[in-house]
């Protein structure tokens, strides 16, 4: 998202448009970075964190 918007502030600036101003420069970037930590945070709630230890299971003890 942020690699296409930078590409259409380069195509724009070569135009009569002009350069974008500033503060909506980096208004996108700051809404694009918010909107992808919330996303995540949405996508991973509930999920085992890394943090937490799992059980895990090696080789077949007690078989034999």
């Amino acid at each position: 998202m942020l690699l296409a918007f930078a590409g259409v502030k380069l195509i724009l600036s070569e135009t009569p448009v002009g350069e974008l101003p500033i503060p909506l420069t980096l208004g996108v970037i700051a809404v694009t970075i918010m909107t992808s930590i919330t996303w995540s945070l949405i996508a991973t709630r509930g999920r085992p964190g890394d943090a937490e230890e799992q059980p895990t299971r090696v080789g077949n003890r007690g078989a034999g």
